[in-house]
């Protein structure tokens, strides 16, 4: 009886601790979808406002390309 209970206990904890890896990973997926969506807006700003010019802007001196 004991080690079934003990198995049922370990059961529970390791429950538990992957509940908090689940919430841990969905807060970091919220964050990140966030910061996207951001990226997206700025991106569509910046497209919206090219109008139909097919070539990038011109960097500004200072800036680094990627």
């Amino acid at each position: 009886m004991k080690v079934q209970s003990y198995a049922l206990e370990q059961q529970g904890i390791e429950r538990e601790h992957r509940m908090k890896q689940l919430r841990n990973e969905t807060e970091q997926l919220r964050k990140e979808n966030a910061r996207l969506s951001e990226l997206d807006a700025k991106l569509n700003a910046i497209l919206s406002n090219s109008g139909t010019s097919s070539t990038p802007p011109n960097a500004m001196p200072g800036e680094s390309e990627m």
